[in-house]
């Protein structure tokens, strides 16, 4: 799979479009768009297209992390040569506005994956010019990406290196101010999830359908379109589960993953915690030839002060009507 992020900026908006392609069908798919109105402040067109250059990075870095393929190769086009020639270069070189913008673009992408496309050819004009529901509607470039996107990668247009003239380059005068920058890291899309949704079955039903359209991106044939099963609504509940105790206990799960007793200092000492074979920790005990339910014989170990915690907890008191 490849992930294919087209920016674009006009005087009126900026902003980004991505797309997942496959390597061997050359089948492409629209994903998402991200557009925002241009600064009340007027900047030149070149600072607006690295703004735009900015929204299509952080659109990579999220999907890269949401899609959680390996091997994904992740390209981003901008039809801008200026904000192109600030990417691929060093951001020490230029002016305080530009070089905060090109670390941190440079922190969520490649460099060398950034390439060059015509405008007109580049799907992104469409929100930074903006245009009618209909026309959008029936716009082939927006759904399906550049033509070439279809094409084997030989054909797709060749970066050429363009002499950018100084006075617009924006470089730094002979002095220069050293000053730390503090890159806000992106939240996590699971964060996300536990923010918006007001209830714990909410929670699980997203993020089942999340996995599973995770899993026929990396399928050609039989590709599920079922109802959600009760295998998926499980596995997601474990995923989620999962990711909130390696937050909270990632330094007990690494010492019971190798075999090692947790530290004497921790606070879960006192209520045996293992792995089971989810690799979820539970609390350990004397109750294993009781004949309960495993998961009432061995809870599962969550955080008191989480926004997980406190939705399974509402859920659980008004299944069981305010029991």
């Amino acid at each position: 799979m490849e992930i294919h992020v087209f920016a674009d900026s006009s005087t009126k908006a900026y902003g980004a479009v991505a797309y997942i392609r496959h390597k061997r069908t050359f089948e492409v798919q629209f994903v998402i768009s991200k557009t925002r109105v241009a600064p009340v402040k007027k900047l030149t067109l070149p600072r607006l297209e690295l703004l735009g250059a900015l929204i299509a990075a952080r659109i990579a870095s999220y999907l890269k992390r949401l899609l959680r393929i390996s091997a994904c190769d992740t390209y981003c086009w901008t039809d801008s040569s200026i904000a192109l020639n600030w990417i691929k270069g060093s951001a020490i070189r230029w002016k305080q506005f530009v070089a905060n913008r090109v670390r941190e673009i440079q922190t969520l992408t490649d460099p060398g994956k950034w390439k060059f496309c015509e405008g007109r050819e580049n799907p992104a004009d469409l929100l930074s010019r903006g245009c009618s529901a209909q026309k959008l509607l029936n716009s082939e470039i927006w759904w399906s990406g550049a033509r070439w996107l279809s094409q084997p990668k030989y054909l797709w247009p060749a970066t050429v290196e363009r002499k950018i003239p100084e006075e617009i380059t924006e470089l730094k005068g002979v002095k220069t101010v050293v000053q730390n920058i503090t890159v806000q890291k992106p939240e996590h899309p699971f964060h996300c999830l536990f923010n918006k949704c007001s209830s714990w079955s909410k929670v699980v039903r997203v993020a089942a359908w999340c996995l599973r359209f995770i899993k026929n991106l990396q399928k050609t044939n039989d590709k599920t379109k079922t109802f959600l099963l009760t295998s998926e609504f499980e596995e997601a509940q474990n995923v989620i589960l999962k990711y909130v105790q390696e937050e909270a206990f990632h330094e007990e799960i690494q010492r019971l993953k190798i075999n090692k007793p947790i530290k004497t200092h921790s606070k879960l000492l006192a209520l045996c915690p293992y792995l089971d074979g989810n690799e979820i920790l539970r609390v350990g005990g004397r109750l294993r030839h009781a004949k309960l339910h495993e998961n009432t014989k061995y809870p599962v170990i969550l955080p008191k002060d989480h926004v997980v915690t406190d939705l399974i907890i509402r859920h659980y008191h008004l299944k069981y009507l305010h029991a």
